[in-house]
């Protein structure tokens, strides 16, 4: 549903592949505990108030405002901690792609610019979104993931001249290229998309729930790879020793 697997094969393939290259031993543990965070906070934010019915006691007669505007209130919070345990993880996979993969790659003279750009382009996108839910006004609910069908169907290109950018797309088996506006070329690089949903009929709360839960029992199965994975690095490694990596660009 929030398509968050790819973020822990990442981190294990990193530490499974690259283990030689992580100069500060600690990234594969705090990586670790980001994961479980974000598996705790998803299974809390479809538990806690999510499928409720708007006919319980407790959301009658609220300072909040209506049932539905009290709902909404703390769906909203339990998704709000979720998102931001999401951009940790991100955040966090990201640092350990840079300081494992990367520069194994790098070492192998491989091509590496590709490793990180997912997560760094990810990342500039969550200054002005969030992954998760989010309930809005008249029955309606924004789920904000990355779509893993990504797919623009065409090239894009900006070109500078005497301090003015000019954007263009290409279209696939085309060769006219049109210019676009700054809000077309954004959109069109977005690799997190927004999708509106109506919930007039609640039921369909109860399916987006089901779905996650199938997501949460498949990051269960990826978390306990990457365990087993750390594990076995940490075997002929210290989790607390000194390094001269610094990390004012991480905090």
């Amino acid at each position: 549903m929030l398509n968050l697997g790819y973020i822990f094969d990442d981190a294990t393939r990193a530490v499974k592949k690259y283990a030689n290259f992580i100069t500060i031993p600690t990234l594969p543990a705090t990586v670790y505990l980001m994961q479980v965070d974000v598996i705790n906070h998803y299974n809390h934010a479809l538990d806690h108030y999510f499928t409720l019915t708007l006919k319980e006691d407790f959301l009658q007669n609220s300072s909040l405002g209506t049932p539905y505007e009290k709902w909404a209130y703390f769906t909203n919070q339990n998704f709000e901690s979720l998102s931001f345990c999401i951009y940790n993880l991100i955040r966090y996979t990201h640092r350990l792609l840079s300081e494992s993969e990367r520069l194994g790659l790098i070492a192998r003279k491989q091509v590496s610019t590709g490793v990180c750009s997912r997560y760094i382009s990810n990342t500039v996108e969550l200054r002005n979104k969030k992954i998760g839910i989010n309930i809005i006004a008249d029955e309606r609910i924004v789920i904000t993931a990355e779509d893993p069908d990504y797919n623009i169907g065409g090239t894009l290109l900006s070109k500078s001249e005497n301090n003015i950018t000019k954007r263009y797309f290409t279209p696939c088996n085309n060769d006219e290229e049109r210019e676009i506006s700054l809000e077309e070329w954004k959109s069109l690089r977005s690799k997190i998309r927004e999708k509106e949903i109506s919930i007039s009929d609640r039921n369909i709360l109860t399916n987006i729930k089901c779905n996650g839960k199938v997501e949460i029992e498949e990051l269960y199965k990826k978390n306990a790879l990457y365990v087993a994975t750390c594990k076995k690095y940490y075997s002929s490694t210290d989790v607390i020793c000194p390094f001269k990596e610094l990390g004012d660009n991480w905090i």
